[in-house]
């Protein structure tokens, strides 16, 4: 990871390079739009830290519906 600022909790913004494949997943995960993508992922990594279990189904279904991300 290159140098720059220090890791902080109360960054608000983000200035990164992206890389292409960054672009591509940031995108497929909002629907064209990086930083809803962006904004699913966090959502995403939120329902599978409260729920870990839940982390495999998830990843094998292939299913996004939050019905099932949180199921129990």
């Amino acid at each position: 990871m290159p140098a720059g600022r220090p890791a902080s909790v109360r960054t608000r913004h983000f200035l990164r390079h992206l890389t292409e494949t960054e672009v591509a997943i940031l995108a497929h995960a909002g629907n064209g739009d990086i930083s809803a993508g962006f904004r699913n992922l966090l959502d995403w990594y939120q329902q599978m830290h409260c729920q870990p279990g839940n982390a495999n189904d998830f990843v094998i279904s292939g299913d996004r519906s939050p019905a099932n991300n949180l199921r129990p």
